[in-house]
């Protein structure tokens, strides 16, 4: 499941704003709230979207894994 395609994260966050139509004539549900976020660009997130790769592909990630990432705990998933 690739997380990245759904309305729960902004095109920002999942790196898929070239993907926007911004010029589209009738526009599009929350076209103005994503030009604003594009406009602030990266400083402006709070949180993005990553792929985690694991050396052991045995365990399974599903969602609200959580990793460490430099030592700091970091929640995966939704």
């Amino acid at each position: 499941m690739c997380l990245g395609f759904t309305p729960r994260f902004h095109t920002s966050v999942s790196h898929l704003g070239f993907t926007a139509a911004y010029d589209k004539p009738l526009g599009f549900v929350g076209r103005e709230a994503t030009l604003d976020q594009k406009g602030r660009g990266a400083a402006g997130l709070s949180r993005r979207l990553v792929s985690v790769l694991l050396e052991d592909p045995t365990p399974l990630m599903y969602q609200g894994e959580i990793v460490y990432r430099n030592g700091r705990r970091v929640l995966i998933g939704l």
